[in-house]
């Protein structure tokens, strides 16, 4: 069901048979994330950071992160290292 999920919100994110609507695309995705599936973890990730269909919030993108890389999702990795670089870890964050 979380992969489905995740699946509709891609297509609501993109346009793709759907019209584009990313709070639907945001709802969907973090049903789909919530529910443990780790490429929902990371879009939801990358929602959180840009504020695209919720709030901008860089602690929540990094949670989502999180769950994702624990998961071995690399985009996930890559973007968690993205943010140390960039100074936007959480206080007493440290990449595992």
């Amino acid at each position: 069901m979380a992969e489905a999920k995740y699946k509709l919100g891609m297509m609501y994110k993109n346009g793709k048979g759907l019209e584009e609507d990313l709070m639907k695309a945001a709802d969907l995705m973090l049903d789909a994330a919530n529910g443990g599936y780790p490429d929902a973890q990371e879009r939801m990730g990358k929602f959180y950071e840009k504020g695209k269909g919720v709030g901008e919030d860089r602690h929540k993108a990094f949670e989502y992160y999180q769950k994702a890389a624990k998961q071995g999702h690399e985009r996930a990795k890559g973007h968690l290292r993205r943010l140390n670089e960039m100074g936007d870890a959480p206080p007493g964050w440290n990449e595992k």
